[in-house]
């Protein structure tokens, strides 16, 4: 057999192995199913909240998935810095919503730059010095990150003695 003859039949048995294959779906349209069941229950809290700042009605229970009327009206006055008119019940609500979103992102920032760097050197002594306790300290390290934050909030009030504090 030459080599043209080799290159001539080649397609074939590529063509002949994607006539056997079956379709994706056929065999794991299920996964598909859970995945997108999962995607939408997670979604749905996030689309409610937008959709009722979207909507003027200034009530979530009267908020709807698909607003009647929507407006951006509710965005202009927090961020307006003015929400609240003067001599109402809504002059209460003039707050400084910018300034407090520009605290909290430059303190979210420091806090990342530093978890990184302190992390990086955490990360280079582990790697590169042998210690004594070092094996013990990964393990921490891994078991700590392993499980959120947030159940320590469970196991802290969960506990009698440290909820009276």
């Amino acid at each position: 057999m030459t080599t043209m003859d080799r290159a001539e039949a080649a397609p074939r048995v590529e063509t002949a192995q994607a006539r056997r294959r079956k379709p994706i779906l056929e065999y794991n349209w299920w996964r598909y199913l859970v995945s997108l069941l999962a995607i939408v229950f997670a979604l749905f809290p996030i689309v409610y909240v937008v959709s009722a700042s979207l909507n003027p009605i200034p009530s979530l229970t009267s908020a709807q998935l698909l607003p009647d009327n929507v407006t951006f009206e509710n965005y202009r006055r927090i961020l307006s810095g003015h929400p609240g008119e003067k001599g109402t019940t809504d002059e209460a609500l003039d707050t400084p919503y910018t300034s407090w979103y520009v605290n909290t992102i430059v303190i979210s920032g420091a806090i990342a730059l530093f978890s990184v760097f302190f992390g990086a050197l955490a990360a280079y002594a582990f790697a590169r010095f042998r210690f004594k306790g070092r094996r013990m300290g990964m393990l921490a390290l891994l078991l700590i990150q392993m499980f959120p934050t947030f159940l320590a909030v469970v196991a802290i009030l969960a506990n009698p003695k440290l909820r009276s504090q």
